[in-house]
């Protein structure tokens, strides 16, 4: 079976193969095939700049890329005629939202009257009028627009929400949950080493905090947790600040430099997503204080290591933190107020790190291999007619 996969993730190209420093490596596309065969035809950005041999292989067998360099080449007329043939080709069209790749694959497969299913990730309205420029929030309702139409007309939907897209962003066809992240489990020793962190925290000497995010949009909420930092460091609490993300820093640097927390904050830059459970394991809060979230990877991945975390009630996020853990957008106030609370009572944190890891078990591999596939047959049996309903994967 033939199918093509649209997606806005940008890969690096190295002597005619793709690599990823996120996610987006040979396993992950290899899990969007029904069986094992399948031929996946992937549509996404690639740039030759900055590779490293770091980084993890996205090529591999089946698995082919037609790439673009920039959105401009959307509009070229040899790049929309290679786009139709593969619609045309494909048995089935699946098509990452939000995105502008997917949005533009969506315009062709609907004009070609092809049936699509669409994995739906995160609210383009909030991402955009949060960013931090003039022209996304001019475009986050036009944008959001887009996507309800193409959405609401699609043959299926998989939200990486139980309800919070679904509610934004319905869809008359069927409707399914799936996250689009997937763990290992944690190794016991792991966990019993964060207990162990916890339980001292009356004694530490200083307190570990990590963020992730691009330096380039302002909707992470870094602002918020650079505040924070300072109100604990008022408080005459010793902490650290873990920035993991990559962009321009002069905006942040201006915000660190007026608070005077200089020596607080420390820009981790980029790491191999295989690095990143490292980085979870050597912090003690993680933080995600954003304006808007779907369904957020890093903080499920901090939850599975145990990090006793934070963050706004925004999106998805509220399916997975129960309210203790939870503080309006740029609150830095009760965000600080949480973490007093958390070094303070223990015990209670201790059965807050445990709640984590219960929670982020939901997302191991092979308990979302079984939903997938569940989906997969009904993919088969009731949008493309496919015959054979026995789902190798």
């Amino acid at each position: 079976m033939r199918i093509l996969f649209c997606l806005d993730v940008k890969l690096k190209k190295f002597k005619d193969k793709y690599f990823t420093s996120g996610a987006a490596d040979y396993q992950y596309f290899n899990n969007q095939k029904i069986f094992k065969n399948d031929i996946l035809n992937v549509i996404c950005r690639s740039d030759d700049e900055n590779f490293s041999t770091k980084m993890s292989v996205s090529s591999g067998k089946n698995v082919n890329f037609t790439t673009i360099n920039s959105y401009f080449s959307l509009l070229n007329p040899k790049f929309k005629n290679e786009l139709k043939e593969m619609i045309n080709n494909s048995d089935l069209c699946l098509i990452k939202l939000p995105t502008i790749i997917g949005c533009f694959a969506c315009h062709y497969v609907k004009k070609m009257k092809k049936r699509y299913v669409i994995e739906m990730v995160g609210d383009p309205y909030y991402s955009l009028k949060y960013r931090g420029d003039l022209i996304s929030k001019i475009m986050a309702p036009i944008i959001k627009s887009i996507n309800k139409y193409y959405i609401k007309r699609a043959a299926a939907v998989i939200y990486v929400s139980k309800k919070y897209l679904q509610d934004r962003y319905p869809t008359k066809g069927k409707s399914f949950t799936l996250s689009d992240v997937s763990l290992i489990k944690c190794n016991e020793s792991i966990i019993e080493k964060r207990y162990k962190r916890i339980k001292k925290y009356n004694k530490m000497v200083v307190y570990k905090f990590g963020i992730i995010g691009s330096l380039n949009v302002r909707y992470k909420g870094l602002d918020t947790a650079l505040f924070m930092i300072n109100e604990l460091k008022r408080n005459n609490i010793n902490v650290e600040l873990h920035i993991l993300g990559t962009g321009n820093r002069s905006y942040w640097d201006k915000i660190i430099e007026s608070l005077n927390i200089s020596n607080n904050v420390l820009y981790d830059g980029v790491i191999e997503h295989e690095e990143i459970f490292d980085w979870f394991d050597k912090i003690d809060f993680f933080l995600m204080p954003s304006l808007t979230e779907g369904l957020p990877r890093s903080l499920i991945e901090a939850m599975s290591r145990g990090c006793l975390c934070i963050a706004s009630n925004v999106g998805g996020i509220p399916e997975l933190l129960e309210t203790n853990s939870l503080v309006n957008p740029k609150d830095y106030m009760s965000m600080k107020n949480i973490v007093l609370n958390m070094i303070e009572n223990i015990d209670d944190s201790v059965k807050q790190s445990k709640r984590n890891i219960d929670i982020s078990n939901d997302f191991q591999i092979e308990r979302l291999r079984l939903q997938k596939k569940k989906i997969n047959e009904i993919i088969l049996k009731e949008i493309i007619n496919y015959e054979d309903l026995t789902c190798s994967k």
